[in-house]
This record gives C-alpha cells, structure tokens and sequence, in this order.
C-alpha cells in the first residue's frame, strides 16, 4: 500500500509565531493564514460587516479542505491515469446506455453494496469508465483502490511446479504457506471431488465444490457447500463472514 500523502504544512518564521497567522497555523487553518490579510482589505473597501468577513474566510478554508481530501483520496486510489465521465465518448460505444452508466454516477450501487461489471473486448472503454467511476467516489468522500485482476491475485501456483500435485496434503500446505495464513482460514473451490475436496480438507481446509458433469472420480468426502456457477462465490463467502 503506499504511503498517505502528507499534508501541506505552511513554513512558520521566528516572527510569525504569536501572531495571528501563526497561531492560524498552528491551528491547521492554513488557507484562512494565507488569505485572511487580502480578505480583510477587500472587506474593509466594500464596507462588508464582520460576520460576512468570517463566513466568507470559513467557507474558504472549507472549501480548500475539501479539495485536498479529494486530492489526497485520488492519490490513494492509484488509478494508472485520470479519466473522467465527461470525458467519456458514448458515440464510440452506441451499445453501451449512456444513462445507465450516469445513474452508476450517483454511486447508489456501493451503499447498496452491489458490484459492477464492465464486460468487453479491449480498448472498448472498461477501464475509463471504471476510473471514472473512482474519481466520482473521491469526490464523494469514499475510500477507493485501483487494482488490475492481475493484482488481486496473491500467489499463482502450478502444482506442476511442486513435488506433489493434489490431492497430496504438501500441495495445499504450501499454497497457505504462500499466502502467509494457515489452513484452517483457507477456501479451495474446485471441480475435482478428490484433488480439490477431500484434499483441502484432508489438511483442515473448508473445499466449495462446483459441481459439473465432466466425470471426475466421486469422492466420499462432503464438500463443505456446493455451487453451479462462480458468481454464486460472493454470497456464499459473504455468509460465512467473508467480504
């Protein structure tokens, strides 16, 4: 993960540290610091009472606060490059709903927690509209992380490449050993009833069978549940406290 960005912190003199700056300064009011002289001058010219003066200096440091959360969001995210949806040319994909994506726009989806997928061939704008989705979040205070499928991948194994292959227990010790977690916190999901089932439980593992009709050997082992289809993984997980 990188490093949070640090906050800009205005250099404070010898001079400035009991005057009204640097007392704004150390407060962390840093843009009321830098503009609050000018303001003053423009609000004595325009005769502007008091408690406009102020309001207008709180909405300013409000609003440059804000502007470095988002910033400050958009540098944690780690998007590869910055896409926007206005920048987004749905002529180019006049398949696509350029009203459905828009409503994905008011991030509705994630207090519903519901994903989205962007389904296509490449260079057919996936992966702008998925950035500019992100950019929508930041804006609105959301915690975001831009990842390839690439990099949700911990390990890659090949049991070819390992003395064993499954269901032999050194296999599915040496995935968790990888992963840097013990068995027992492990789910193998496999269509083999005996290479993947009765050996990850063999070693404590929970095993998620998807079933099919490719003839494997049955195994006498239960799976701990079983699925038709992958996209039943995300509930399944979820009910057993996953996220």
């Amino acid at each position: 993960m990188s490093p949070r960005p640090r906050p800009f912190v205005p250099n404070l003199n010898a001079a400035e540290e009991g005057t009204l700056k640097g007392q704004l300064i150390k407060l962390g009011m840093y843009t009321i610091a830098a503009s609050f002289e000018s303001e003053a001058e423009r609000a004595a010219k325009d005769e502007t009472p008091y408690a406009a003066y102020l309001a207008r200096l709180i909405e300013l440091e409000m609003t440059d606060k804000a502007d470095r959360s988002v910033n400050a969001r958009i540098a944690r995210a780690r998007f590869p490059v910055i896409r926007t949806l206005e920048e987004f040319d749905f002529t180019f994909q006049p398949g696509l709903s350029a009203v459905r994506v828009r409503e994905l726009a008011n991030l509705a989806f994630l207090d519903q927690a519901t994903n989205v997928l962007f389904i296509g061939g490449p260079g057919v704008g996936k992966t702008h509209l998925a950035i500019s989705l992100g950019l929508k979040a930041c804006g609105a205070r959301r915690s975001v992380l831009f990842s390839s499928a690439a990099d949700l991948l911990d390990e890659l194994v090949y049991t070819s490449d390992l003395e064993r292959s499954k269901p032999h227990p050194l296999v599915f010790h040496e995935i968790a050993s990888r992963l840097g977690v013990e068995p027992n916190v492990c789910v193998m999901i496999g269509d083999r009833q005996i290479d993947d089932v009765s050996g990850a439980r063999a070693v404590g593992m929970r095993a998620i069978w998807r079933r099919n009709e490719s003839g494997f050997p049955i195994s006498d082992v239960t799976p701990d549940a079983t699925i038709d289809a992958l996209a039943e993984l995300p509930d399944l997980l979820r009910s057993w406290g996953g996220r």
